[in-house]
């Protein structure tokens, strides 16, 4: 991904911004042809190293940028055949400025609630591609300055992110009033009833600031930004104003903003940069001064935070099979046993109709009639020879009663859940009623995979498990007895640092003797 926070809103040639020093961004029309798209082909941008940006736009020139309701359907589909057919690009703009009247169609406002709906849908379709599970799918940017759609830029923004399931990254807009670089700091404020809203530039502190605190490390792409009036004709250091402030803010700690692209390259209307020396010629002083992003250094949770990604399964879901009867939430994955009959492939789904923590929990089982041995797992850094408690709530469906029973485990090695070093801690067989179960185990490498799964005995009409709410923390000894008995004995207090060599040795004895492996 491109370091530079440098760019434009379309290509400009490579003796403008080099090839690797910045970012563009490029469009797509999408409509709602029943013939799958044909995608966007930016390997000539990305191969030379340019960061690329591609907005997915339902229609120009009056038709709206998303589809009325009864035309979503088809277009989600083209979204997703644009981005399966495209090459060089993984970063995704739904939509633009869904608040603002020269995008609504025929004069339909959008609401925040339907622009959530469109953004939900095309960014599940986007992460069920094979190579674009981990795409970053960006937020709609919104137009500052107008309350249009009958209400304030600031609370569509705030009502569109409540709507959304997750988000990935958010693609902002903000202007200044002028070509003086002061306007770029410049702290005047709207007047009433907007008294509390920066007029000029800094109104992107104004959607910074509106960024609920879940989102606060999302990255985000401003991917317009301009004197609001065409662009002056004089190098006045407005650019190399604006990139400071960009960097400032950076280096401040706030929210990274990876990119601030000026609008626009081409001459389709009165901001058009091509052509314009003096522009130009800030623009590339700018580039002198090399700024760059980088997003928060990573750091190890502190004892009792949730490791894992996902751990309520509300930041999306994406089919593991092309006929999605695997469907699993974005960071999980399942691992079962099949061809060894009776054991057959599980049906694995979101499932709203039960949960303990947030909207979805995930609903598992096999067909009717068949056994089933599977684990929805994922794989998590770790500090090598610490001590991992991974925990979750499940619940167990049997009818007629099958056997069928729930567990925790976790792979020491990050290796597959079918793997004799597998530990498997507790298990649960009560029907009907959620439980929290527990396993306790040590990390051997840098890496574990931890894992909820189910088997029943007999391949009786249903045999149904949920899981949800699920946590991973450090666990430390310290004194405590711990909540069930590990595979193998942790460490007394204050022994902690433990002979490596010995405990793998204690843990092949375990595995040769005990065998915690649950085998169908």
């Amino acid at each position: 991904m491109n370091p530079y926070i440098f760019g434009f809103h379309e290509p400009c040639p490579e003796d403008v911004l080099p090839p690797g020093k910045g970012w563009f961004l490029h469009m797509a029309e999408v409509g709602d042809n029943p013939e799958p798209h044909p995608g966007v082909d930016l390997r000539k941008w990305s191969e030379q190293g340019y960061g690329t940006i591609c907005r997915l736009q339902y229609s120009w020139g009056g038709g709206g940028t998303f589809p009325m309701l009864d035309k979503l359907d088809v277009y989600v589909e083209r979204v997703r055949t644009c981005v399966q057919n495209s090459r060089g690009c993984h970063i995704w703009i739904i939509g633009n400025e869904p608040n603002h009247p020269n995008e609504w169609p025929a004069g339909h406002k959008y609401t925040p609630e339907y622009s959530a709906e469109v953004y939900n849908r095309c960014r599940s379709a986007i992460h069920s591609l094979l190579g674009h599970e981990q795409d970053e799918v960006l937020l709609p940017p919104l137009a500052p300055w107008t309350d249009k759609a009958g209400i304030d830029w600031i609370e569509y923004f705030t009502r569109m992110i409540a709507g959304c399931v997750q988000i990935d990254a958010l693609a902002l807009h903000t202007y200044s009033r002028g070509s003086d670089p002061a306007s770029i700091t410049d702290p005047a404020k709207m007047g009433p009833p907007y008294e509390d809203y920066y007029f000029g530039w800094p109104a992107l502190y104004d959607w910074l600031d509106a960024i609920p605190e879940g989102y606060r490390e999302r990255p985000v792409y401003l991917t317009e930004t301009n004197q609001n009036q065409a662009w002056s004709t004089v190098n006045t250091g407005w650019v190399r104003a604006m990139y400071r402030e960009i960097n400032r803010h950076n280096q401040s700690g706030g929210q990274t903003v990876r990119c601030a692209l000026l609008y626009r390259w081409p001459h389709h209307d009165k901001w058009g940069i091509e052509g314009n020396d003096a522009i130009i010629s800030d623009f590339q002083a700018a580039l002198g001064y090399g700024f760059t992003w980088t997003d928060p250094e990573p750091h190890d949770p502190p004892e009792g935070d949730n490791m894992l990604h996902n751990p309520s399964f509300e930041a999306g879901w994406h089919p593991q099979d092309e006929k999605g009867i695997l469907m699993l939430p974005d960071g999980w994955t399942a691992q079962y046993q099949e061809g060894n009959d009776p054991y057959k492939r599980p049906e694995i789904k979101p499932n709203e109709e039960f949960s303990t923590d947030g909207r979805f929990s995930i609903r598992a089982f096999p067909p009717a009639h068949s056994r089933a041995f599977y684990g929805i797992c994922q794989e998590v850094e770790v500090e090598a020879g610490a001590w991992y408690k991974f925990s979750a709530d499940v619940r167990i469906e049997s009818n007629p009663p099958g056997r069928n029973a729930a567990f925790v485990g976790i792979q020491p090695w990050g290796a597959g859940i079918f793997e004799r070093q597998m530990i498997w801690g507790e298990e649960t067989q009560v029907t009907l009623e959620w439980e929290r179960i527990c396993v306790i185990a040590q990390a051997f490498g840098g890496k574990i995979r931890v894992v909820m799964g189910a088997t029943n005995e007999w391949g009786t009409t249903n045999n149904t498990a949920w899981f949800d709410n699920a946590a991973l923390e450090k666990w430390t000894c310290d004194g405590e007895v711990p909540p069930v008995d590990p595979p193998v004995d942790p460490p007394e207090p204050g022994e902690c640092e433990v002979d490596y060599g010995r405990f793998r040795a204690i843990v092949r004895d375990e595995i040769e003797n005990r065998s915690p492996v649950r085998w169908p």
